[in-house]
């Protein structure tokens, strides 16, 4: 992938997928994710957690932020970061006992939510500006969390999608930092990985 060009918050990308060559242009959470899932497109594979958080196999690579927008990072690449998190702790992989499913389907979740809130806790520290994507998994979410919005940064959790949404208010918030999940398992180990106390469930 190259840059073209960066303007403030508006960038232009241009990536290779297959035999096409695609220019992306405008503000830089959307061209970027817009970008990381014509990557995973030309993959051929469904998202996995090494897939989407170090993007290694594909043809192109993100810079975690244009040369414009970095001052207020330490310039690390998402690749170093990734490589910089704690191994989930066994403390945490022992609590996948507790939820319903294959061992091998409630560690990866369990792993999924640690590394989520890694991801939560470097955008928090000021390394990266958003977090990279999670892995979907085929479990309806039913508690919600948010570390902050731009209006607020008192972690907060919901057990309805109405709550949280009225709590988030739009996506478009880029200092909103959330994740969903099936259990309140996962989301106690998205905040204990993210450094931050479980708050206590809201209707």
């Amino acid at each position: 992938m190259s840059v073209a060009s960066s303007v403030g918050n508006h960038v232009e990308l241009t990536i290779s997928v297959r035999d096409l060559r695609v220019t992306i242009s405008g503000p830089l959470p959307s061209a970027a994710q817009l970008a990381e899932d014509l990557a995973q497109l030309d993959l051929g594979e469904p998202a996995s957690a090494a897939a989407d958080s170090q993007l290694g196999s594909s043809s192109w690579t993100l810079p975690s932020e244009p040369p414009a927008l970095s001052s207020s990072l330490v310039g690390e690449t998402r690749e170093q970061i990734l490589a910089s998190f704690p191994a989930c702790p066994d403390s945490c992989l022992h609590s996948a006992r507790r939820l319903v499913g294959l061992v091998s389907d409630t560690e990866f979740r369990i792993r999924r939510a640690w590394l989520a809130g890694q991801w939560a806790r470097a955008v928090l520290d000021g390394r990266i500006s958003t977090p990279s994507r999670t892995p979907q998994i085929r479990v309806r979410s039913r508690i919600y969390v948010v570390l902050r919005t731009s209006s607020s940064s008192t972690p907060r959790c919901f057990s309805s999608s109405q709550s949280y949404w009225r709590c988030i208010r739009t996506l478009q918030d880029t200092e909103s930092i959330s994740h969903s999940f099936p259990s309140e398992t996962e989301a106690r180990v998205y905040c204990s990985a993210a450094g931050v106390v479980f708050p206590q469930i809201e209707p």
